[in-house]
């Protein structure tokens, strides 16, 4: 008997999406890089509610579309930074970041402080 094997083609990457240089989806849609001016690595594109810890960053993109969600930036589960409703293409944050709180629902002045 004679057996043959047959190397798979490697499968390409699924290239990511940078909101910084491409068309944004749909909804809500969040993305934060290591370093300044978008360079270092990049988050995933992040389009729901909730806490996300993303690791330290410096610069970031949000585009809440007709949401009406806001984001709340911490440095950790109880110091909250700042948080912003409108969309906003920031090159070097105010501080570094490293949690996230995607909510909706209108500023109505209780969750903008919240990390956890």
């Amino acid at each position: 008997g004679h057996s043959r094997s047959t190397s798979q083609p490697l499968a390409s990457p699924t290239p990511q999406n940078f909101l910084n240089n491409g068309t944004a989806p749909p909804g809500l849609a969040f993305q934060a890089f290591s370093q300044p001016a978008y360079l270092g690595t990049a988050t995933a594109v992040i389009q729901e509610e909730g806490f996300f810890d993303i690791g330290q960053r410096r610069s970031y993109v949000w585009l809440p579309d007709d949401t009406g969600c806001c984001v709340t930036f911490c440095k950790d589960k109880t110091t909250a930074t700042g948080w912003w409703c409108k969309a906003r293409y920031r090159t070097n944050a105010t501080g570094v970041f490293s949690r996230v709180y995607i909510w909706c629902g209108g500023i109505d002045g209780v969750k903008n402080g919240t990390c956890s």
